[in-house]
């Protein structure tokens, strides 16, 4: 019974060591003027599986529509995407999904905002929540 826990506790650890985070963005959350030709890079906690290419087309919700590079880190940790904005445009980023080199894949998706204006606009929300069918008091 002994050796089961041990195998079970070294089983768990090694998919918790699988798992694959996403440590760094550019551009930062939040960040305005952007320039109109930049660069957007992911870093991950591990080396990524290049044969599964991380892009809006897999992996990476965007409303960016031009990209004219994609290009891995010597280590394979960053993705840079060479882009091109709009101007006074906000623009998201959202990772959904990506592998590791050692078969671990991302947990939890990541977005993150920028815009090219020089600030994002005024967004409010306002109205009321009634109760009823959906059970909000």
């Amino acid at each position: 019974m002994r050796y089961l826990y041990l195998f079970l506790l070294l089983v768990s650890f090694s998919f918790a060591q699988a798992q694959l985070t996403i440590q760094s963005f550019t551009p930062a959350n939040n960040t305005a003027n952007v320039p109109l030709t930049t660069s957007v890079s992911l870093t991950f906690s591990a080396a990524l599986d290049t044969t599964y290419q991380l892009g809006p087309e897999a992996g990476i919700f965007t409303n960016i529509e031009v990209s004219t590079a994609r290009y891995y880190s010597a280590d394979r940790r960053t993705v840079t995407f060479d882009v091109v904005l709009s101007p006074a445009t906000v623009y998201l980023v959202c990772v959904y999904f990506a592998r590791a080199q050692g078969g671990g894949t991302l947990q939890t998706p990541i977005g993150f905002m920028f815009t090219t204006a020089s600030s994002f606009p005024p967004y409010s929300v306002s109205g009321n929540v009634l109760s009823g069918s959906t059970g909000v008091s």
